[in-house]
């Protein structure tokens, strides 16, 4: 049993942990969290936000041995939905699509209307290679939530694999652009759909926004070298 002061420290430690995750201060965060962990090493209230803030830092295998603990406590605390999602979320960040599939699988076994969850399904299927399969998924998270912008980006990615699919594959890369002209990922799907319709120019003009957007990322970069090497 944990005596009052320790009870009284432990909840001054997670109110000053949230106040750090608040301004995107992760490291301060787990400085506190870990700090009550040390008090009380079962309480999942603190398992679950050091979760939270090492898969903030992108330490993602740190992250997912709490949430693998919260799991063995079977603690009301958090909602086993919303664990669910994080943890699958984390599991994708480690490229383990199997796992992850498993535990996504069980969530839209319970809510299978659950747009977050198609989302992370998705994800999953295009990057294994059903590709056919992710695109029934993101057209169903459309039938739900029309204004999805990731959805329609994620669907215009896959679309525009195809000759043929090009103009629907325009026509959702269009709708996420006009939805977030400030997100790289719309631009530069945006930039290859016109790429792969011939429209060089325009095409490079996005890719150019999107570089703007993401100036770190390599891809990008080549994408708007190959255009203006003329390969």
């Amino acid at each position: 049993m944990i005596d009052p002061p320790h009870n009284i420290r432990i909840t001054s430690l997670i109110e000053s942990a949230l106040e750090h995750f608040m301004v995107s201060d992760y490291n301060e965060a787990v400085r506190d969290l870990k700090a009550a962990e040390a008090l009380d090493h079962t309480n999942p209230e603190i398992l679950y936000n050091l979760g939270v803030n090492y898969a903030r830092l992108g330490l993602h295998r740190t992250s997912l041995s709490y949430f693998d603990r919260l799991h063995d406590l079977d603690t009301g605390f958090v909602d086993s939905s919303s664990l669910r999602k994080i943890h699958c979320f984390v599991l994708l960040s480690l490229g383990e699509y199997k796992e992850a599939e498993t535990i996504i699988n069980r969530e839209l076994h319970l809510f299978p209307e659950s747009v977050p969850a198609l989302g992370m399904k998705g994800y999953i299927l295009e990057k294994t290679g059903r590709i056919s399969d992710a695109e029934s998924v993101y057209r169903k998270i459309l039938t739900e939530k029309p204004d999805d912008l990731n959805a329609h980006n994620s669907l215009a990615w896959l679309l525009c694999r195809s000759k043929s699919k090009l103009k629907e594959a325009l026509h959702h890369a269009g709708t996420a652009y006009k939805g977030n002209p400030k997100c790289a990922s719309y631009c530069d799907t945006l930039a290859c759909v016109l790429e792969k319709m011939g429209q060089k120019e325009k095409a490079l003009r996005f890719y150019r926004q999107a570089h703007k957007l993401d100036p770190l990322s390599e891809e990008i970069a080549q994408n708007i070298k190959r255009i203006t090497s003329g390969k």
